[in-house]
């Protein structure tokens, strides 16, 4: 079964509205209104190609996903640990994690300077409170 449809619907005033139906909340909602059919119906295909775009990275994200999982699972301790005050290599923003980069081996240079290039647009609490997942794309980007 589908849990969201839609529908296209012709009003009395000559309008096409798209709705959306979501089945699991048994909500209905307008999504776009138009005199136009053909702008109706490009924006419902529209949509139908962002989610299979979206559906399509989700997919390639997986691999992360349970990379996550492993690394919460491997360093269980990893996750009550306190923020390192006072840090003067970025690569203790990650933690316990920073164990796993170690034990595969990868070039802590080029993981520190990618870690630096991050700092310039996030703060290190970012980097702290994101640890386990920027731990899990650094080992996916080293093994694809």
């Amino acid at each position: 079964m589908n849990y969201v449809t839609f529908k296209i619907v012709e009003t009395h005033n000559g309008q096409f509205v798209l709705f959306l139906h979501n089945h699991l909340k048994n909500l209905v909602s307008e999504q776009f209104r138009s005199k136009d059919l053909n702008e109706v119906v490009n924006r419902l295909k529209g949509g139908m190609e962002y989610r299979k775009r979206f559906m399509s990275a989700l997919g390639n994200y997986i691999p992360v996903l349970n990379s996550i999982d492993d690394l919460r699972d491997k360093y269980q301790d990893a996750a009550a640990e306190e923020y390192p005050v006072g840090w003067t290599d970025p690569l203790e923003l990650y933690g316990g994690y920073l164990k796993e980069l170690i034990a595969l081996d990868l070039d802590l240079n080029k993981q520190r300077d990618d870690l630096l290039r991050l700092l310039e647009t996030h703060d290190p609490d970012w980097v702290w409170n994101n640890r386990v997942r920027l731990v899990a794309e650094r080992i996916f980007i080293n093994d694809f």
